[in-house]
């Protein structure tokens, strides 16, 4: 997914997702955002919906917990709290096993007040929870803010 992609979705999702993602950024993370954004055509197209239970979807369901816990270490709690109220997720109590207590006390406190995900949202945490198991996605702690800060 390009940082282009990843503007698009965010554009996509409702004001109030939009507005919780960014007070939960970190400045440098919402500065660079704000400088892609801008130096973005305007009017960003949104992309057609496509499945939303497709197949990104399907291959985050037959994932094992050790793996996302792998996959989501360094992210920050809101975006794991965001994808596990999704949906119930088979592998969800040997992922949350497998992270710090202090970030599961942390996740399961920001579940009781995100907000109901929009259909963009949700295809961005699906799609990009898919490449980074998939080893697609960027390696570093947090790929999120860095896709959002423009490296790709």
């Amino acid at each position: 997914m390009t940082a282009t992609d990843a503007m698009e979705l965010i554009a996509s999702l409702s004001v109030r997702d939009r507005a919780w993602i960014l007070r939960n950024l970190s400045e440098s993370a919402q500065r660079g955002l704000r400088e892609r954004a801008s130096s973005e055509r305007t009017g960003v197209k949104k992309k057609e919906a496509e499945d939303p239970a497709g197949a990104d979807e399907r291959a985050v369901e037959r994932l094992e917990g050790e793996q996302v816990a792998a996959a989501l270490a360094g992210e920050p709690p809101w975006i794991v709290a965001m994808l596990l109220g999704l949906r119930s997720w088979h592998w969800e109590a040997q992922m949350l096993a497998r992270i710090a207590p202090m970030t599961r006390l942390e996740v399961s406190q920001l579940r009781l007040s995100a907000p109901r995900v929009s259909d963009g949202m949700r295809r961005l945490l699906l799609s990009s929870l898919r490449a980074r198991v998939a080893g697609i996605a960027d390696s570093s702690p947090n790929a999120f803010e860095r896709l959002l800060q423009g490296h790709s």
